[in-house]
Formats: C-alpha cells, sequence, structure tokens
C-alpha cells in the first residue's frame, strides 16, 4: 500500500483502490473532520490533490464517494509527498520530492481545494536529503515537520503559517529503532505525542 497507515480505513469504504490508482503518497484529515484529503505522485488523471467527503466528522465511513468530491492539480508539484492544512483551513501545504519544496496555497474557502490559489511561497528542503513523504504541522503553525525513512526534522517559522519565514531548525529525531522504514507521521493535537506508520 502507497500509505499503509490509511490501508485498512480505505479498504473498508471501498476507497483503497482508488488510493492505489491515484497513487496516493500522502493524507491528512480536515480540521472538521469532514473529509480526506491526499497527495498523489505520478496520478495519470491531470490532478494531483483530492478530496474524499464525509457526512459524520471523523467516520471514514459516512464517506459519500469512493471517488474524489474535489480535485485540484498543484502545478509546482510533479512528485507530491505531503500534504498539510492550518489550523482554520484557509492555507493548503503541498511538499514535492522532485524539486524538494514545500508549496503553500490559500483557500478561498476554507478546507475547499477546489479555491486553493499558489501564494508564490515556497520552502527548500533539500539541504536535508533524503525527505520522502509526509508533512505535518504543529498547531499553533510555528513549527512543521518532514521525514526520510528513519528521520525526522523540525522547521521552525517566526510568522505563524507563513512559508517564506521558515527555517530549519537544526533539530532531528531517528525513529530507527522503532520504525526504521517510516512512510507516515501524525503530530497529537495537543503537541505532545507523535505517531509514526512503519512500511
Amino acid at each position: 500500500d502507497a500509505l499503509p497507515l490509511f490501508s485498512t480505513a480505505l479498504s473498508q469504504t471501498g476507497l483503497k483502490n482508488q488510493a492505489e490508482a491515484f497513487n496516493l503518497q500522502d493524507a491528512t484529515w480536515s480540521g472538521t473532520g469532514l473529509g480526506i484529503y491526499s497527495v498523489a505522485s505520478n496520478n495519470p488523471d491531470g490532478y494531483n490533490v483530492a478530496h474524499y467527503g464525509g457526512v459524520t466528522p471523523w467516520d471514514i465511513n459516512s464517506f459519500v464517494s469512493a471517488s474524489p468530491t474535489g480535485t485540484y492539480n498543484a502545478t509546482e508539484v510533479t512528485s507530491g509527498s505531503g500534504i498539510a492544512w492550518s489550523a482554520t483551513g484557509d492555507k493548503c501545504y503541498i511538499s514535492d520530492v522532485d524539486s524538494d519544496r514545500v508549496y503553500q496555497y490559500t483557500a478561498s474557502t476554507i478546507y475547499d481545494i477546489t479555491t486553493l490559489t499558489y501564494d508564490n511561497v515556497f520552502f527548500d528542503f533539500s539541504s536535508e536529503s533524503g525527505i520522502n513523504k509526509s508533512l505535518a504541522f504543529n498547531g499553533a503553525g510555528t513549527s512543521f515537520y518532514m521525514h526520510t525513512s528513519s528521520i525526522i526534522f523540525q522547521y521552525n517559522l517566526t510568522v505563524a503559517w507563513d512559508l517564506s519565514t521558515a527555517s530549519y531548525s537544526g533539530k532531528f529525531f531517528s525513529t530507527f529503532a522503532q520504525a526504521p522504514n517510516l512512510v507516515a507521521m501524525h503530530m497529537k493535537p495537543n503537541e505532545q505525542s507523535f505517531y509514526v506508520a512503519d512500511a
């Protein structure tokens, strides 16, 4: 599976085949719990971000369709690897392993990817080699995290949710002893725990 963290839930709702065809690389919930947003690598259908909507918050079984309820093609991204939203749902961030960049977008309607526009803002993470998948922010938008197959890197922002103010913090954490083939990660909202998935 492209994303083991979601594979069981996807298979229960008929979304698993859709995810595999989409070359799913990362996924995240909206802050409202009414949908999952996924980012793809080399999707043949002409878009690389998809939204799967539900009617009951945080309940994947309430998804209305195994097909996307909304799509967006981030033309800056050729090999999408991570996706994240700001806490307010008006900013979306997509990482790309071909360019070694994270790109910032604004949603004119919160959590609606069909209203995304590129902010002409990006962060270059090429100095930390081997980063592959996933993107996670803390709740305040003052830090975000990316990873290789066994190392999580921390980046800080001097202005919350503004990638133009981002820089590498010099901090990293190795998951090799517990997760030597790290494929996904998630930060708990209280910022006191990290969850990781190992291939």
